[in-house]
């Protein structure tokens, strides 16, 4: 066959596809057809009849359904249409009437974003500022009157969710009734009607006088020695931090306690609660740590530091403390080992006697 004869029968091939092609569509009469004839063959005579009757269709189309979405499918497949303007007011009305209906700040702050310049537009500001209003009253906590104010500083409705979030503020830390809250509240609302309260609160909150407490867990001495070891830790405890608080509180005999593998009670319930009068209760507790060759093993001492004040029942300044024997400890026996690992526990407790003066002598 001759190069003449191939580039002919190509001809003829491409015209039948072509032909089917434009059958299909006009049998489908669809819009999405004419523009898949148009789009595949571009140089076709049929190629403006098909994107006219495309255009016809599609209009007819998104009129139809009268919805954004059908608009703007329009626009994108028709761009220059002579029915362009008029999609582009519908696809804006039809958005508008949709944001309006739902009423919700995500709608509204849609319909914005995407017509900034619209008509509608101070009116969505208006209702974008209500939805978020209508939300704050529907949820009814701090957090939501906050994001409203947030977004509002000037709002219409400013006055109400100032006084709502700090209503709600206000039940919050009563309910939580530590000191981080009702300092937390006084520092945020210092105009508040209840900051006077919330100060009373702080004040009754910073004890001049101390009772101490020692309170024995978990031990690795035998059951016979435990009130020994009750004495040795009240001791370590009595000759470092409760020493070191004298010049800053008024201190109590300490009170010893074993716990003897029982539960430990709250410590107001067990020791009792006074006007101006803060427990502070170390509880203590020891295992056999790593082999001292060939003297025994270290002690491992894991303690906890409270103290407690009679305005609430959660301990207002709390701390872990650890120690063990050191690597070097004088003596070669189990117990020199011990007694090494309660020292180092009495110069860790001696670092906070500082914290601690400041539970009294701050004011905020």
């Amino acid at each position: 066959m001759s190069r003449t004869s191939v580039l002919i029968a190509m001809v003829a091939l491409a015209v039948g596809c072509a032909g089917r092609s434009w059958r299909v569509a006009k049998e489908t009469h669809t819009g999405l057809a004419y523009r898949t004839f148009a789009t595949e063959n571009p140089d076709h005579p049929k190629f403006d009849l098909a994107m006219e009757r495309a255009e016809a269709l599609d209009w007819t189309d998104a009129t139809a359904l009268d919805t954004p979405e059908g608009y703007q499918a329009f626009l994108g497949a028709h761009p220059r249409s002579e029915h362009s303007t008029d999609a582009m007011v519908m696809a804006e009305a039809r958005s508008w009437d949709r944001a309006r209906e739902a009423r919700t700040p995500e709608a509204l702050s849609a319909f914005l974003a995407r017509y900034p310049d619209s008509a509608q537009s101070e009116e969505a500001r208006l209702l974008v500022e209500e939805a978020w209003y209508e939300r704050a009253k529907s949820e009814a906590t701090e957090a939501a009157w906050s994001r409203y104010l947030v977004r509002y500083p000037e709002g219409r409705w400013i006055t109400e969710a100032q006084e709502q979030r700090e209503r709600l503020a206000w039940m919050t830390t009563q309910a939580k009734n530590t000191r981080l809250a009702y300092e937390q509240f006084a520092m945020r609302f210092p105009f508040s009607e209840h900051r006077d309260a919330a100060m009373e609160w702080l004040h009754k909150s910073r004890v001049s006088r101390l009772q101490p407490v020692v309170v024995l867990d978990e031990a690795a001495v035998p059951e016979g020695q435990r009130a020994t070891l009750v004495y040795d830790v009240r001791q370590e405890f009595d000759d470092t931090l409760v020493y070191d608080l004298r010049g800053d509180f008024r201190m109590r005999r300490t009170i010893m306690v074993d716990l003897k593998g029982g539960p430990a009670p709250h410590p107001q319930k067990a020791y009792g609660k006074q006007d101006d009068t803060g427990l502070l209760v170390l509880t203590y507790s020891e295992s056999p740590g790593r082999r001292f060759e060939p003297s025994g093993r270290a002690t491992d001492i894991v303690a906890t530091l409270e103290l407690y004040v009679p305005a609430t029942t959660t301990p207002v300044w709390s701390e872990r403390l650890e120690a063990t024997t050191p690597e070097r400890a004088t003596g070669a026996t189990e117990k020199a080992l011990h007694d090494a690992a309660l020292a180092e526990l009495g110069s860790r407790l001696r670092g906070y006697a500082d914290g601690l003066a400041l539970e009294r002598r701050e004011t905020r």
